[in-house]
């Protein structure tokens, strides 16, 4: 699996760094796919939407270590959002362990998508609707979603390593966990497409604010009410091909996709 050491080719905004990665191709131009749904874009979110679990309890669960006095200082509002990535990774290196990425990448080895999620990403590629990944998760494991499922893009947090692919102490906030909307504003400005045709799939409060960025809302097995009030759709299945009929029935203010 192939990794970068960390944003350094990322585009700098007013709020930080951002990068967006293309794990597959988009689609071959001169490919006429049926396109009957009013969609261009759907943004899922990973951490309990197409994983089961939280990508960062995952690993602390493998060493033996617990984040929830780092996650109280910051509902408290003590660190921000890069300190509580530092802080977590410091559980991970600490008294003195040298851990390679690889180290990093074997927690995932089990972790699997969801039922469906394979199916429905292949289905909207099919109709030529683009897939991408926003979370607030590791890049690491985004990365092997993409390859798992097909999913083309991701944009998500992660870990600093050396030349040599060690863990250096420190990592890169692309996506505020309190404000997914600002990564999803950026992501859907550089992509170029319209609001309005881009369908959000979360599963927390916390995906609310990237919802509000969209024109449709679906929340997957949602763990609060809050986001189910805030969306569409609920799907309280676990196998997202019960999403599908809710992308097809949505229909964009404005303007209809071609039947």
């Amino acid at each position: 699996m192939h990794h970068e050491r960390g944003p350094e080719r990322a585009t700098p905004l007013s709020h930080g760094l951002f990068r967006m990665v293309e794990v597959h191709p988009p689609h071959k131009p001169g490919i006429r796919r049926p396109h009957n749904l009013d969609l261009d874009l759907v943004v899922f979110d990973m951490d309990g939407t197409l994983v089961e679990g939280s990508s960062w309890e995952m690993v602390h669960a493998h060493f033996g270590v617990s984040n929830h006095k780092n996650w109280e200082a910051y509902c408290r509002n003590e660190i921000d959002d890069l300190e509580f990535i530092r802080s977590d990774i410091a559980l991970w290196v600490g008294n003195g362990r040298k851990l390679h990425v690889s180290d990093i990448e074997r927690v995932f080895h089990n972790t699997h998508p969801f039922p469906g999620v394979t199916d429905l990403v292949k289905r909207l590629h099919e109709h030529g609707v683009s897939t991408m990944i926003m979370s607030g998760g590791l890049d690491i494991l985004a990365r092997r979603v993409c390859e798992l499922t097909g999913i083309q893009r991701y944009v998500a947090n992660g870990i600093h390593l050396t030349e040599e692919g060690l863990l250096t102490g420190d990592g890169y906030c692309l996506v505020k966990i309190n404000d997914k909307g600002l990564a999803t504003a950026e992501a859907l400005k550089q992509l170029g497409v319209n609001p309005a045709r881009v369908a959000a799939v979360g599963n927390t409060k916390f995906d609310i604010p990237m919802f509000k960025q969209c024109g449709f809302a679906a929340a997957f097995m949602p763990l609060d009410e809050e986001v189910v009030a805030a969306a569409n759709a609920t799907v309280r299945d676990p196998d997202m091909r019960h999403l599908w009929p809710h992308l097809q029935a949505y229909r964009a203010p404005g303007a209809r996709a071609e039947q």
